[in-house]
């Protein structure tokens, strides 16, 4: 197993709907945390940093209590659940959210950002169930800007990645439920408001979008 052998799997466009089950199932156990894996990336993630997931409406949130799902976290166990890295700089940052706004014309509502989860690295890792024992994997995956791909790769972003249970496991599919709700559990609690971060960065996002300005043209 070598560090282009991660990077080809983990950065491929096909199928990504199950990339968490083809990590697995190519390099169990989190064996890519081993290697840094992303274009331009600072280096592999570390137990210390702390890690921020963004909260959308209207995807993850529940319109009878307007509280965050308890499925907000199931890319985890998909194609990876999106986070950025506390180093990423306004730029970065702004770059991923102004994707995660941008719609379809014609769409509605507008999205906007409601909070961020605020997490340390260390506390991702340490989820366990059985029978796989560690439940999520972190890794460096940069991701291509949505908006304009030629500009760099965002290189602060990284990935949460659910470990999945081999096919035909007794179970499975309740294993897989009650491991990502051990990660909902686990970051719920971890909320940061929007205007407590960047200055209001995500404010004026915010704003801009209820104006119609992230709308893609027909």
């Amino acid at each position: 197993m070598t560090c282009a052998e991660c990077r080809a799997l983990i950065s491929r466009a096909d199928n990504v709907r199950r990339l968490a089950w083809d990590i697995e199932a190519a390099f169990p156990a989190c064996a890519c945390e081993a290697h840094s894996i992303g274009d331009g990336s600072p280096g592999a993630v570390q137990n210390p940093e702390i890690l921020y997931r963004l909260i959308a409406s209207p995807t993850d949130i529940d319109p009878l209590t307007n509280e965050v799902t308890s499925t907000a976290f199931e890319k985890a166990y998909e194609n990876g659940l999106s986070v950025f890295r506390e180093c990423a700089t306004n730029e970065h940052i702004v770059a991923l959210i102004t994707d995660r706004l941008t719609i379809k014309r014609g769409r509605r509502p507008f999205p906007t950002i409601l909070g961020l989860f605020r997490i340390e690295c260390a506390a991702i890792r340490e989820v366990t169930h059985d029978p796989l024992g560690r439940a999520f994997c972190v890794y460096d995956q940069t991701v291509p800007r949505k908006r304009d791909a030629t500009l760099p790769q965002v290189s602060t972003h990284a990935t949460v990645f659910q470990r999945v249970p081999r096919p035909k496991l007794e179970g499975r599919n309740r294993m897989i439920g009650a491991a990502n709700l051990k990660l909902f559990l686990r970051l719920r609690d971890q909320r940061v408001p929007v205007q407590d971060f960047r200055d209001g960065l995500i404010v004026a996002l915010n704003a801009r979008s209820l104006q119609g300005e992230f709308e893609l043209p027909d």
